[in-house]
């Protein structure tokens, strides 16, 4: 083997078929709690991912929210410097002389 490979384990099972089937049942009973233990642990994930993605939500919702008023902030900012600008064209025509 180079180490890469997993080697089988043998388990040498009681010959008798009453002590056979205990052993099954043992492993059995084994391999349920474990996967009963797997699937707490996963329902409690979706638990969690639940609430993180409840919290995301609103956290988006507010982002947006503040996004609108920024928007409308912008748009008034706008709305003035283009004012201003109009004005400053009026005050530097009326400033400049006129052609003979």
């Amino acid at each position: 083997m180079d180490g890469n490979e997993k080697s089988a384990q043998i388990i040498r099972l009681p010959l008798a078929a009453p002590v056979r089937l205990r052993a099954a049942m043992r492993s059995l009973d084994a391999a349920l709690a474990a996967q009963r233990d797997s699937v707490a642990g996963w329902k409690d994930s979706l638990a969690a991912l639940r609430a993180a993605t409840g919290g995301l939500g609103q956290s988006l919702q507010d982002c947006n929210g503040t996004l609108d008023g920024v928007r409308a902030k912008a748009r008034e900012a706008h709305a003035v410097a283009e004012e201003a600008c109009r004005s400053a064209d009026r005050l530097v025509a009326a400033a400049t002389p006129s052609a003979p």
